[in-house]
């Protein structure tokens, strides 16, 4: 899902609507081959592209069905991981952002409703992500440790977009290739990054055989028989009206909103408007990301030792 930033820069869709495009605005025919690609000529003065980059109204419907749908299946995320646990309910996350994430390029070719289905299912996915990263740390963090656990939990989205953007890059600008088998290429990866996390990782640290007694009793001490167990049960109301919680929520917005719009738009701008090539754009958008990574696990480790 986060690579689609990057390659939104070079994405085109047919051109269903036969727009032209006005000669006199390349030097060359050269120029046209290279930016516009293959194309009709209507007359003198206008060709028809066969291909041409989406509307500013395209792209933000392509993110905003990731927004509103991660937002909503957040919920119900969490509801299954109260009930279930988070092993095999995130697995099934991980299985349907596979298959999106391969299909996209199909989607992508035949209309914007299959596309931005296909956004929608990704959405639907990524709202796992945020979901899983508070059970995991109460099932796994101990009680002193609560802050640097987070911050580590929360780097997914700095460390993702560190290791794709420079990937894609790499593949979007192969001759041979192209953006397209920047999902392909991921579409393979994520089955055995979801296999390890089903090999990994256990809902309680009494049924990892990885974990010694000494390293139970560390995770476990302090915690109540609720928050070892898995009743099912949520105390949401309790959750809604506590002015702590509201706060922090407020923090996080604030955190969450910086951090996707340098992540959605940070390739756009170097690509559009400081007129980087496709691979300086695919490793200067991936620095930001990541020198924002020890500010944040040193935040975290500073919150559970100042007092």
């Amino acid at each position: 899902m986060i690579v689609f930033n990057f390659t939104l820069i070079l994405m085109k869709r047919p051109n269903w609507e036969n727009i032209t495009i006005t000669i006199s605005n390349f030097n060359s025919s050269t120029k046209i081959k290279e930016e516009v690609g293959p194309f009709v000529v209507f007359n003198e003065t206008h060709i028809i592209p066969k291909n041409v980059p989406h509307s500013q109204a395209e792209k933000a419907q392509l993110q905003y069905a990731v927004g509103i749908a991660s937002i909503i299946s957040t919920f119900p995320f969490s509801m299954l991981y109260t009930k279930f646990g988070a092993r095999f309910v995130f697995l099934s996350a991980g299985i349907l952002s596979t298959i999106s994430t391969g299909l996209l390029p199909f989607a992508a070719s035949k209309g914007m409703i299959e596309f931005t289905l296909i956004r929608l299912i990704q959405g639907f996915a990524y709202g796992a992500n945020f979901a899983a990263i508070g059970f995991v740390c109460q099932r796994w963090a101990t009680l002193q440790q609560h802050g640097f656990f987070l911050a580590c939990m929360t780097t997914f989205n700095g460390l993702s977009v560190t290791l794709t953007n420079p990937v894609a890059a790499f593949i979007s600008s192969a001759p041979s290739l192209g953006w397209p088998y920047v999902y392909y290429f991921h579409a393979l990866i994520s089955p055995i990054l979801f296999g390890l996390w089903l090999f990994l990782y256990t809902d309680h640290p009494d049924t990892h055989s990885c974990v010694s007694q000494h390293e139970k009793d560390l995770i476990l001490s302090g915690k109540s028989e609720a928050e070892i167990g898995l009743s099912g049960f949520m105390p949401y109301r309790a959750i809604l009206t506590n002015k702590i919680v509201l706060v922090i929520w407020l923090n996080s917005f604030a955190d969450i909103i910086t951090s996707v719009f340098l992540i959605t738009y940070l390739p756009t701008y170097i690509s559009k408007v400081l007129r980087y090539g496709v691979r300086e754009t695919g490793i200067w958008s991936a620095l930001p990301a990541l020198l924002h990574l020890p500010v944040k696990l040193i935040s975290g480790w500073l919150s559970d030792n100042m007092r």
